[in-house]
């Protein structure tokens, strides 16, 4: 008795792992462990090409639906639900159905086994089948625009799928206009930032040039300051001028940069520097270095006395300026 016992056991246990053996097989024949649609359909006389399904899993289906700029529709199948037989055959394979599918959408489906699908399911939170559901795909996003739950006719799925595809062109332009609006907010941040460091650049600019006069205004009255300073010493060194009785007076015409002439009386003893010291105190006078020349013209050296370059009793001398000579 025993031994029937062990007998009976191991035959039921060889049975269970044949039947685990079969289904298996059979869930790779009809496409319950591949996830795809068409191992089900075939029954139905529907292939994948008929309908336009996208090969691969839900990513590639999303990926290329986002490559197309096409909308994402996908239907879960449920094989053992009991409209799913009517729905295939009365509205999935409608041919406007059919038609509409492969011309305006990205076609993607899954068995219910499959784990593409049953994460989508339970992501939409599916609570009926067959389910339809139409999804417009962003950048970086995928949003549900329908959802279909249970039976529907073929004119139904057909309207709701139309639906679904303005919505998605709706949609569409929503985001083209919000990414037109973000490029346009995007180019008007940099416009006014760059006009903002270019307003700034100037401003700066603007500063240095201000310090720059500055500095050269406060340096031209430093210098200017000096040479009154100069031109107050310079006049305490000429000598008085001589009465015109006196004897051996020297009267000098001497014409100045600008054309303007003074006329001054010196003794013909007094050095040609007394005559230099009343150019360069002057109150025209500007600081340019000079020297002095005679007619015909000839260099008065500051050393000379007038009487030595025959300048008495009457002459007329000229201002020149060093860098003219």
């Amino acid at each position: 008795m025993p031994g029937n016992i062990w007998r009976l056991t191991g035959i039921m246990y060889l049975w269970v792992i044949a039947k685990r053996i079969l289904g298996l097989a059979v869930e790779i024949v009809t496409g319950r462990r591949s996830g795809k649609v068409a191992g089900y359909l075939d029954s139905y006389g529907v292939s994948e090409q008929d309908l336009g399904v996208c090969s691969g899993g839900l990513k590639a289906a999303v990926e290329d639906a986002r490559k197309c700029r096409r909308a994402l529709a996908v239907y879960l199948h449920s094989p053992d639900h009991v409209d799913t037989e009517r729905f295939v055959k009365e509205a999935l394979m409608e041919p406007s159905v059919m038609a509409m599918l492969k011309t305006n959408f990205t076609f993607w489906s899954g068995t219910v086994e499959s784990q593409d699908a049953y994460v989508l399911s339970q992501k939409i939170e599916a609570a009926g089948y067959p389910l339809f559901a139409v999804f417009y795909i962003s950048r970086d996003d995928m949003v549900m625009v329908l959802k279909a739950e249970g039976l529907i006719s073929a004119a139904q799925l057909y309207r709701r799928l139309s639906e679904a595809l303005d919505t998605c062109t709706s949609v569409a332009q929503s985001h083209r206009s919000d990414a037109i609006m973000r490029e346009e907010r995007a180019r008007l941040r940099e416009q006014q930032e760059r006009e903002l460091e270019e307003a700034q650049q100037a401003d700066r600019e603007a500063a240095a040039r201000e310090l720059a006069e500055e500095a050269a205004r406060m340096e031209e009255e430093q210098r200017v300051e000096e040479l009154e300073a100069r031109k107050v010493m310079l006049r305490s060194t000429i000598p008085a001028e001589p009465n015109t009785d006196e004897p051996g007076v020297v009267t000098l015409k001497i014409t100045l940069f600008s054309g303007e002439s003074i006329q001054r009386r010196f003794r013909k003893t007094d050095s040609l520097e007394h005559v230099y010291n009343l150019v360069a105190s002057h109150e025209s006078y500007d600081g340019t270095d000079f020297y002095i020349c005679s007619f015909p013209s000839r260099h008065l050296l500051r050393t000379a006395t007038l009487e030595e370059y025959d300048l008495y009793p009457r002459a007329a001398v000229v201002v020149r300026a060093i860098s003219s000579v």
